[in-house]
């Protein structure tokens, strides 16, 4: 009875092996895209689909740029280099790099280490340092991964890493935070879960500045495996649940298929949730399928197979066992070949049916041995001599279970001893050979022992690194709290500054407007201004307005001599009479802009009223009164020909300054009064038909106190006592004066 309990046992510890096989393949490497031309990116998208016709198109592309090529013991040796006067240096590096993918994917690991050493080498030679970085953590990867080189690979990945920081490559920063995911990958593998938890706190510090979902979807992903290790599957099943839903929005298949097992073998573990690692592995399968993975998409067949097996579901199990083996028989998978008989001869271990399972199971130990896998060698035959065992042939099973500790005893695989001793301890009490059996039994027990101890120190130090972990975490826990706190004081202040910047804001923008506003305000005073000082519809200066201004109120040490003309233009007196104020007013505006266009220079006209125009010229030495009046009849006469116009004008004219010996003694103002007499004069001499013109000018003698008031008035005593002369194109006897006039009479009164 104690054998058969013996055998229970065994067959127990058998359900809860993990077996390793059903891990997926590492991705990190996958994270950083290659930079490939149209031949190499062919040529990669098979590497997943058809790794041989990848491998066909990578020669290919290499035979059309190598020189020369030699194969030695030392692997390949190139005596000269691939066109090294050409671009292509990082595409060679490329090719090779994709070549080494496509055979791991194969399973041959030695031509794919090969491979990824030629790369390496070429990226040195050519000086490719983020090719030579991606190139180094593939080789880093295969090394970890596949053989037992796990210093040598963890070395490869760091002068990755610093490889990658001597580059000025754009994509610098992902390959860097891949490199952080390989390593917290290998040492979550190792139990060093402090040095994994930085690397991963680097690679979070990388993908948060990169701020891209698919690199925190990666991310999500490693946290989820380092979880897993330290034993915390919920924090790890959140990590994985992020992870999925991230790569189905990007529709990372690759990552969703990794995600998606991950969950499923949490919930296997769980041992009474299995209806969810069924779904979540049969969405693993799925991705592998929508992937175009045959490889994958067979381990993953089998992963649902063992569930289902689990699950005491023998048919559906077998099914998929079915499936998977033809899938890996068309790839030629050796390994998976293997696994596959390997996990239905379990299967139908369980369902009884020894025959069949005797079969698979030689079949998988025959492919075993031919692989040299004698780990999995020896759980075939664990199983083997259990099956014999169960059947009453002990002699048979004593045989496989001596092979067993032979196998267990050069590889130190003190599990497979652990069991071998207790089988054989069955085996030989079976027979009847209780001395042996009790042998094998406390050999059993020692070992056991041993292994417990291990089991303990291992988790003891475990336990060790954990509190150091979970004191540590705690130390961050109060310097982030203690950092909100700051935060909480920083954004406080910082709102303060947001209130005060926000008024001073609204200050600014009331003063800009304001002043804006008082800009324009003044432009319209100014234009209003203009406006005022213009004639409305001839659009000429005022001469009131004028005088006002800097050019004529300010003293000047030597004043130049000028003519002032005041013209009196009869057709303006009845314009709006004869042609209507419309047409009147756009004559008017004509009148005044062809004044402006053709007054000389150093000349300028003003308006004294509507009809009347003051004309301000310098006078020079072969000018004199009446040229000036016939240039200012022949202008008016061209524009009132224009519009059948009366061209008759008055024109006085004065002199300033208008003493000679007192030139400051008269300013402008006084002058236009004085060409307002000297219009006065003018008009009397003037004809309905023909224009005159008066001109007055003082002799050389005058005082300028005889000047000082109402300068009409001086202006006609002066005419009287000839201080003041008359030049004009008339007679000057008709010429009447009202001040000198009025004088006249006053003396006439007593004789009347």
């Amino acid at each position: 009875m104690r054998s058969f309990r013996t055998l229970s046992r065994v067959a127990f510890s058998f359900l809860l092996i993990l077996v390793s096989w059903v891990t997926p393949a590492y991705g990190y490497e996958d994270i950083t895209a290659m930079e490939l031309n149209d031949e190499l990116s062919a040529a990669n998208n098979l590497s997943i689909k058809a790794p041989l016709k990848c491998i066909e198109l990578i020669d290919a592309y290499l035979g059309k740029n190598k020189s020369q090529l030699q194969q030695t013991k030392q692997g390949f040796v190139f005596n000269d280099s691939f066109s090294l006067a050409s671009n292509n240096n990082s595409s060679i590096v490329n090719a090779f790099q994709i070549k080494s993918k496509c055979y791991k994917k194969l399973k041959n690991i030695d031509q794919a280490m090969v491979n990824i050493e030629i790369a390496i080498e070429l990226a040195q030679t050519s000086a490719l340092p983020f090719e030579l970085a991606q190139a180094k953590l593939s080789y880093g990867s295969l090394l970890f991964n596949h053989t037992q080189r796990h210093v040598d690979a963890l070395l490869e990945v760091q002068q990755a890493s610093l490889q990658a920081d001597s580059s000025s490559h754009p994509l610098t920063d992902e390959l860097q935070l891949s490199i952080h995911l390989a390593l917290a990958d290998f040492y979550t593998q190792k139990d060093k879960f402090q040095q994994a938890n930085q690397e991963l706190e680097n690679a979070k510090t990388i993908a948060n500045k990169l701020d891209k979902p698919q690199l925190i979807a990666w991310l999500n992903y490693y946290w989820g495996r380092y979880y897993i290790r330290i034993s915390q599957p919920q924090l790890a099943l959140s990590h994985f649940v992020d992870a999925k839903s991230m790569a189905e929005n990007a529709e990372n298949f690759l990552l969703i298929a990794k995600a998606t097992y991950e969950i499923a073998d949490i919930y296997r573990l769980q041992g009474n949730k299995l209806d969810k690692a069924l779904h979540y592995a049969n969405l693993s399968a799925n991705a592998y399928q929508d992937l175009g993975d045959d490889r994958e998409l067979a381990y993953a067949q089998i992963y649902m197979a063992i569930l289902h097996r689990q699950n005491q579901e023998y048919s559906l199990s077998m099914v998929y066992f079915w499936n998977a083996g033809d899938l890996l028989q068309g790839l030629q998978d050796l390994t998976g070949s293997a696994l596959c008989n390997f996990e239905m001869g379990k299967t139908f271990l369980k369902m009884h049916s020894v025959d069949e399972a005797r079969n698979y199971l030689n079949l998988a130990r025959f492919q075993y041995s031919k692989m040299d896998n004698a780990k999995m060698l020896a759980d075939t035959l664990l199983l083997l001599g259990r099956l014999n065992i169960e059947q009453g042939e002990a002699g048979i099973a004593r045989i496989q279970l001596e092979k067993v500790l032979a196998l267990s005893e050069s590889l130190s695989f003190l599990e497979q001893r652990e069991r071998a001793y207790e089988l054989l301890a069955a085996a030989y009490e079976l027979t009847g050979h209780y001395k042996k059996a009790i042998e094998n039994f406390k050999q059993f027990h020692a070992l056991q022992t041993k292994i417990k101890q291990l089991e303990f120190t291992l988790e003891q130090n475990k336990f060790n690194e954990q509190y150091q972990l979970i004191e540590r975490t705690q130390q961050i826990t109060v310097l982030e709290q203690d950092n909100q706190k700051l935060t909480s004081k920083l954004e406080g202040f910082l709102l303060v500054c947001v209130v005060i910047a926000t008024i001073l804001l609204v200050l600014l923008y009331r003063y800009i407007h304001n002043w804006l506003k008082l800009k324009q305000l003044k432009a319209a005073s100014q234009t209003l201004i203009t406006q005022l000082n213009h004639h409305p519809h001839t659009l000429l200066p005022w001469w009131s307005s004028q005088l006002k201004s800097e050019q004529f109120t300010k003293p000047k040490e030597a004043t130049t001599p000028q003519y002032y003309a005041l013209i009196s233009i009869n057709f303006l007196t009845d314009l709006y009479e004869k042609y209507g104020a419309l047409k009147a007013q756009r004559i008017e505006k004509e009148f005044g802009v062809y004044l402006q266009t053709h007054q000389p220079e150093q000349s300028a006209f003003y308006q004294m009223r509507d009809n009347q125009l003051l004309f301000i010229t310098h006078k020079t030495e072969d000018s004199d009164a009446e040229s000036l009046a016939q240039f200012l009849t022949d202008i008016l006469a061209r524009f009132t020909h224009k519009y059948d116009l009366a061209p008759s004008i008055a024109i006085g004219i004065v002199n300033h300054p208008f003493l000679p010996k007192a030139e400051a003694a008269i300013d402008h103002k006084r002058v236009s009064d004085l060409a307002c007499l000297a219009l006065l004069g003018a008009k009397q001499i003037q004809t309905p038909e023909e224009s005159a013109w008066l001109e007055l000018f003082a002799i050389d003698c005058p005082q300028a106190a005889f000047f000082n008031g109402d300068i009409w008035q001086l202006g006609q005593q002066a005419i009287a006592k000839g201080l003041v002369k008359i030049n004009c194109s008339g007679d000057k006897s008709q010429l009447v004066w009202p001040i000198i006039q009025a004088s006249n009479n006053m003396k006439l009164k007593p004789a009347f």
